[in-house]
This record gives C-alpha cells, structure tokens and sequence, in this order.
C-alpha cells in the first residue's frame, strides 16, 4: 500500500535534462517500474498498471495497485522549463481519498532511449525523506481526432423505457476523461450510499469516430466488469467543439448519459 500513497502524494510527469531543451510534452505513456527510497530502505516495483497522457497543457494519469481493486487517477495542468517541470493538480483521488487543492508539484527528468526516467525529491508531505523514481515508456499513437483533450462531465442520468434516473446530488459523482491519438483515460468518484468515496479508474484504446460512434477497448479497471477486449461502441454527439454527449447501452436496454465539456 506504500507505494499506493506515494502515488496520491507525488504527482508524475515530464521534463528534460539540464543540458537539453524541454522536449515536446504531448505523448502517452506507461509506468514500467517506481523505486521508492527512504531512510527505511529501498524498494522498486515492476508490475504496476499506470497510463499517463500529456496533452498540449494538461496532464491525466491512472492506475490499479497490484489487487486489482483500488484505483487512483489525477489531472491537472503543467508548464515546463530547462530540467524542470511543474505541475498544479486539478483533482486526484486513490480509494476513497480524494484532493482537489491547487498544489505544485516539482520533476526531473532523465531521457532514455524508449522513454524517459522522473525523479521527484520533494519529502514535504512525507513523515520522513523519500525519494520516487519512475520509469516511463512512450506508446504508439494514432491520428488526431476531434476528442483529443481534457473533460469533466457535467451530468449523467439513466433511462430505461419511460424512466430517466438523474445522479443524486448524494452521490458527489465526478468524471474526467482524457482522449489521445487513439488512447484514453477515465476516473470516476463517487459516495456509495454510506456517504463513503468509490473510485472507479483505467484506460485503454478507441479508433473511428464515423457516424458519432467510437469503439472504446478499456484493458485496465479496477472494474472488471467493464474490461472487455472485443470494446465496446459508444455513441458521441459533438456540441461544437468543447462539448459532447456519450451514450452507452446495456444488455437490458439502460442507456447511461453523460454530458462532458473540455477543459481549458
């Protein structure tokens, strides 16, 4: 669970080398290993199941820890100098945990051949120093598409026959999704009916956009349910181009709307 809070803590990101120039940010990539030293000792983890998309100015990563049931996510927006880059959270949540405080967080970075190596000295937030590297490999992408971005969805609601079941206001349900060059990430909380946060996070590839339909393949949830390697298509109806409509249908016939507005 160690490594799970470091994640919360320690936003991850990209930069350059002293002697380089800042690379271009907008890319995918995947946390191949995290090596978390304290005082107490040195441990590196190789098997953790992250995505992390930058797009022009804004960032979003999630991830499952090794169980499989509890997800983190974050999003936010970056700037970025010689050897060093910033970035200011937006909203992060891991479990039941939750933050949405407008807090920094500063990286370095070494460039590899297949990716890039991110080292994040900051102790503030930790009962004793504590150094994070990680290990980042880029993905292949695909073209361009009219959902490249950032969003956060502004409502959802159920319709089943004559039914329509809007989120209860209870539920403090909050949705952002970020779409790549052929990838995309979703994190969803929620409060169950304890009044206690459910977070809901993974990504995967999505291609076509013909006839305002995508097809969405997720490969990581801590919601197995939703993990299915044939995708599955979702309906997408643009309102220009900072807001769409997605609808999705279950095998009974429940249609799930949610509407998204881009963040800038």
């Amino acid at each position: 669970m160690k490594w799970i809070l470091c994640s919360l803590l320690f936003i991850f990101d990209l930069a350059c080398t002293e002697k380089q120039e800042v690379p271009a940010m907008a890319g995918v990539y995947t946390l191949r290993s995290q090596s978390v030293k304290s005082s107490s000792g040195d441990t590196t983890y190789n098997a953790i199941k992250l995505m992390k998309i930058y797009t022009g100015d804004h960032y979003m990563y999630a991830g499952i820890d090794p169980s499989g049931i509890i997800a983190y996510y974050g999003i936010g927006t970056y700037t970025a100098g010689p050897g060093i880059v910033t970035e200011r959270n937006i909203f992060n949540a891991a479990g039941a945990a939750t933050d949405s405080s407008l807090q920094d967080s500063k990286l370095l970075i070494e460039k590899s051949e297949k990716g890039f190596t991110q080292k994040n000295t900051d102790a503030s937030n930790q009962p004793q120093p504590v150094s994070i590297t990680e290990s980042y490999e880029a993905m292949s992408s695909s073209a361009v598409s009219a959902l490249d971005g950032c969003w956060r969805e502004n409502q959802f609601y159920a319709v089943k026959g004559n039914d329509t079941t809007y989120t209860p206001a209870a539920m403090q349900r909050t949705e952002y999704k970020v779409f790549y060059k052929g990838h995309f990430i979703f994190g969803i909380t929620f409060k169950d009916n304890t009044k206690k946060n459910i977070t809901i996070a993974g990504y995967g590839v999505f291609s076509g956009q013909e006839e305002n339909k995508i097809k969405q393949v997720i490969t990581v949830s801590n919601n197995p349910r939703i993990v299915d390697p044939n995708g599955l298509t979702v309906a997408v109806e643009m309102d220009g181009p900072d807001e769409f409509r997605q609808i999705t249908e279950e095998s009974d016939g429940t249609r799930y709307v949610s509407f998204f507005k881009r963040i800038k």
